[in-house]
């Protein structure tokens, strides 16, 4: 409780000014609006230090803010002071809904805080609030930790569904959920001083994963996988819609390990500040609220009781926690929570990177016991019945009878291998059921049907009103201009590591911009116009003249990175396995 331990010492050691600008600072939680009356003005001549919800005469809430300082507790001397501030309110024409008396002293003098209790009953009772309470340090932070807590659930949930909003937005036929898919699922067990287990537990069968994922069997460890685009992250957002528990889904990619490794208490703070869940707050109480927000998160997740689902999505796609090591130490860091925790990854990834799967598990202390078990949950390709389902459900949604005839093609079994391969991964399906919609031909190869996709959506988003970055005469032009800079971005976003190269997960706003200038001469690049119509978005929210940027899907990235290095001659060897193939794919077309 060290973030909370701190928040105490900054309230009794503020004094005056000092303590108004740090409750103006914690109390816009509960107030979005309150603001400080300018000095003189009517607000501060009433005894009124912070306000929210003004009209007229009549305030939503008004506070009275004392900073005391010397003693410990309430002195005599500090009630006068109070007293002659509600004397001020109540003479004044002023009326509010909340009037809250905040001090930061202590309140073990009964007598005093008795008599402050009658005088704002006095506020009451003569109409000038509904309500009125008085906070001293200790019972202000008793509610400030509830209002967090609150604050901290909602915002989760929210997140969680505006996420998945999010990733169905991005294809024509995002909102089209497959339930019942291809699923195999083996269990790990971990004994200290033994050799690791690996059993299969179920054949692959028609499951649902996220039931699978929401409905966890006493094994509090899960991880699924699969290869990119088969539904991982899908899976994991949809299974809050099949539980009551609370879903805690962030993306690896957005988490940092500190320097040093890392605890559960400065992890959970790594978790909440990659969810942006308090960036409506100025950058002082948005650090105040995700340090606050840390501790209490981990306070609730280490209850026997608890429940809430732990996801951390793409553990592959963060390079402090993608290696081996970096496995051994945020396991370590989550060994004491007692939520159900589940991992997505790569199959790849797992394979390259769990060979030796005591590293899975590992951890350099007992936390956790001798003993572990984690259920490995693996997303294999779809059959043709999945692919179907998928296909009337887009038919229904499109005038185009291209998907229709592309479903009567695979019924018939007059789909080449190459092109079912296709057809049998989700990412993909979902490309070509846009192109079909949209009377396009799909392509034979991944490079092909990315090509075509990139271009249709650059094409669609000219037809929306967006902030662009030059003058659009011809959408060719644009997409082909566009491509060129997504190139290069692409091909600054990668680092060279013991003889291989990995790709990294975000670019600067001013490399991207800088790009951008080049490839559309004479017009002011931003992130507006870097992000409004192309396959790069914001990583998170800019904080101060600092943003990152990052592609809206991995494979875009993939695929523009291979673009590069095919356009310029560069030997792809040493990249990852995907970027290889399709490198290939463009030099065999």
């Amino acid at each position: 409780m060290h973030a909370w331990k701190q928040l105490r010492g900054e309230i009794a050691s503020a004094t005056r000014l000092n303590f108004e600008r740090l409750a103006l600072s914690l109390l816009r939680l509960m107030w979005p609006d309150l603001f400080r009356p300018p000095e003189g003005d009517q607000l501060d001549v009433a005894g009124v230090d912070l306000a929210a919800g003004l009209e007229g005469t009549h305030l939503e809430c008004a506070v009275q803010c004392k900073g005391f300082y010397a003693a410990e507790q309430l002195t005599r001397s500090n009630y006068r002071q109070i007293k002659k501030s509600v004397e001020t309110y109540l003479a004044s024409p002023f009326s509010c809904d909340d009037y809250v008396l905040f001090h930061n002293r202590d309140s073990r003098d009964r007598a005093l805080t008795a008599a402050i209790e009658a005088d704002l009953e006095r506020i009451v009772q003569a109409g000038k609030a509904a309500r009125a309470k008085v906070w001293d340090r200790q019972t202000f932070i008793r509610d400030y930790s509830k209002e967090v807590r609150r604050h901290l659930i909602e915002r989760l949930t929210r997140h969680s569904d505006r996420t998945l909003e999010r990733m169905s937005r991005i294809f024509d036929f995002g909102d089209i959920y497959v339930p019942a898919v291809p699923v195999s699922e083996q269990r790990l067990t971990l004994v200290r001083g033994e050799r690791p287990k690996i059993e299969g537990a179920t054949p692959v069968a028609l499951r649902e994963p996220a039931k699978l994922i929401s409905h966890p069997s006493k094994t509090r460890w899960t991880l699924l996988m699969g290869l990119f685009g088969t539904g991982k992250s899908s899976a994991a957002l949809r299974a809050a819609q099949h539980s009551n528990r609370l879903l805690i889904y962030t993306r690896c990619a957005d988490m940092s390990a500190r320097d040093g490794g890392v605890g559960t208490n400065s992890l959970m703070e790594s978790v909440i500040g990659s969810l942006a869940l308090f960036e409506d707050f100025d950058e002082e109480s948005r650090a105040r609220l995700v340090r606050l927000s840390g501790t209490l998160l981990r306070q609730a997740l280490v209850g026997e009781e608890n429940s809430a689902l732990l996801i951390l999505d793409g553990l592959d796609e963060n390079r402090d926690y993608a290696t081996p090591r970096g496995v051994m130490t945020l396991s370590s860091a989550l060994a004491e929570l007692r939520c159900p925790i589940l991992f997505t990854t790569r199959e790849e990834h797992f394979n390259a990177t769990f060979g030796n799967y005591e590293n899975l598990l590992e951890d350099h202390s007992t936390k956790g016991g001798a003993r572990r078990e984690a259920r490995l949950l693996r997303l294999e390709p779809w059959t043709d019945e999945q692919v179907a389902q998928f296909l009337d459900r887009a038919a229904e949604r499109s005038d185009q009878q291209n998907i229709r005839r592309l479903k009567n093609r695979l019924e018939a079994g007059d789909v080449a291998e190459r092109e079912l391969q296709l057809l049998r991964h989700p990412l993909f399906l979902q490309m070509i059921a846009s192109l079909a919609a949209s009377g396009e031909e799909t392509g034979t190869s991944a490079a092909d049907v990315l090509g075509k996709w990139t271009y249709l959506k650059m094409s669609r988003d000219l037809q929306s009103d967006r902030v662009l970055p030059g003058n659009v005469y011809n959408a060719l032009d644009y997409a082909t201009a566009m491509g060129e800079a997504l190139q290069e971005v692409a091909g600054a976003m990668i680092e060279h590591r013991s003889g291989s190269t990995v790709l990294t997960e975000t670019v600067s706003e001013e490399f991207a911009t800088a790009v951008l200038a080049k490839a559309f001469p004479g017009h002011v690049q931003n992130v507006v116009t870097a992000t409004s119509a192309s396959l790069l978005i914001p990583s998170g929210p800019k904080l101060g003249a600092r943003s990152q940027l990052m592609f809206s899907h991995r494979i875009f990235q993939e695929y523009y990175l291979a673009r590069h290095l095919v356009a310029t001659g560069a030997d792809c060897h040493d990249f990852p396995p995907e970027v290889v193939d399709l490198c290939r794919q463009m030099q065999d077309s």
